[in-house]
């Protein structure tokens, strides 16, 4: 009973493999379904668009338990603080209501836009591969829908 005990605390994928201080990298597109409105009127339309790469520091900290508290510090950005837990090996992101920066069609300056933003992160060796889940409604003049998919991801590597 002591080692079976003994090894459920060494659980390579519990709080203890996620905590430590990580260098990361987002980037990724949203898939947006919504309708554009231009001289011929309002059309049903589904289209993409680019989220502006971040970067910086991040910090996964033990809370209690399998609680965890993410922390990234954006270089050039607003601080984000994720509650999250582990569960079955993997990091769960609780959802935060995030301002990002998205890139239009055309070339244009990003626009700032509000999102929900979730996720799941799995440990590799020194990296956690996160897959980061936006929700929310889009709006670019012309065009607004609603997030359908997202294809987000966050590479963050842990500093030695």
């Amino acid at each position: 009973m002591a080692a079976l005990l003994l090894m459920a605390s060494c659980n390579p994928a519990g709080p203890s493999a996620f905590s430590g201080y990580y260098s990361f990298k987002t980037g990724g597109f949203l898939q947006i379904a919504g309708t554009v409105t231009d001289l011929s009127g309002k059309r049903d339309t589904t289209f993409v668009r680019h989220l502006v790469a971040e970067s910086g520091q991040m910090h996964v900290l033990r809370e209690s338990g399998d609680r965890m508290i993410v922390t990234m510090n954006i270089t050039g950005g607003d601080p984000v603080v994720f509650p999250a837990a582990v569960s079955d090996g993997a990091i769960v992101l609780e959802p935060v209501l995030r301002s990002v920066l998205v890139r239009p069609a055309l070339g244009d300056d990003a626009i700032r836009h509000d999102f929900t933003v979730s996720g799941t992160g799995r440990k590799y060796d020194n990296m956690i591969l996160f897959d980061l889940l936006y929700e929310g409604d889009f709006r670019d003049g012309w065009l607004e829908g609603t997030v359908e998919e997202s294809g987000v991801k966050c590479i963050a590597t842990e500093n030695e």
